[in-house]
């Protein structure tokens, strides 16, 4: 959910050099790069909705910028199957679990720009063997042993890639 320039570098890096990608499902915010990206890979297609997303995946991730995250998260119904991947800056687990319940696994992650050439490492918390699948496909995967330690990673990254960190 989200389809900006994470999203895009995480689908880039999906689809560079593999015989089969797996199938990716966008939500329409971003419609224009979604569209992008389902012209240029078979194995991506934007939805009508967002809930058309949790509707045909169980893999979630979520890409939204923070201030908007609660009014976007609300409007949907999770199942327990659903693992949901946050990319969201400064959402920590406990306001995650509130904002998409009943969703069985919920894990925060911060991919990179460089994912898109299979370059990313990726920081995640708690460890997630469906994360670690997704993510190791476009580059490595760190996990900390604390969620705190994340959160240090998350303000180092936000500095050097330019993006904002938010606490929430």
């Amino acid at each position: 959910m989200g389809a900006g320039e994470i999203t895009a570098a995480i689908v880039e890096g999906l689809n560079a050099d593999v015989a089969d990608p797996p199938a990716v499902f966008l939500s329409p915010r971003g419609r224009s790069i979604g569209r992008e990206l389902a012209s240029r890979f078979p194995n991506v297609q934007v939805c009508d909705s967002n809930q058309d997303v949790l509707e045909n995946a169980t893999s979630i991730v979520l890409a939204v910028r923070p201030l908007i995250a609660r009014a976007v998260l609300a409007e949907l119904s999770f199942r327990p199957q659903h693992v949901v991947m946050s990319a969201m800056a400064g959402v920590r687990l406990e306001r995650l679990r509130d904002w998409t319940s009943p969703a069985g696994r919920i894990v925060r992650v911060i991919p990179l720009p460089q994912a898109a050439r299979g370059q990313s490492l990726t920081a995640m918390y708690p460890d997630s063997a469906v994360a670690r699948e997704l993510f190791g496909r476009v580059g490595d995967v760190l996990v900390p042993s604390k969620e705190e330690t994340l959160d240090a990673f998350s303000a180092a990254c936000s500095t050097w890639c330019g993006v904002p960190s938010i606490g929430y």
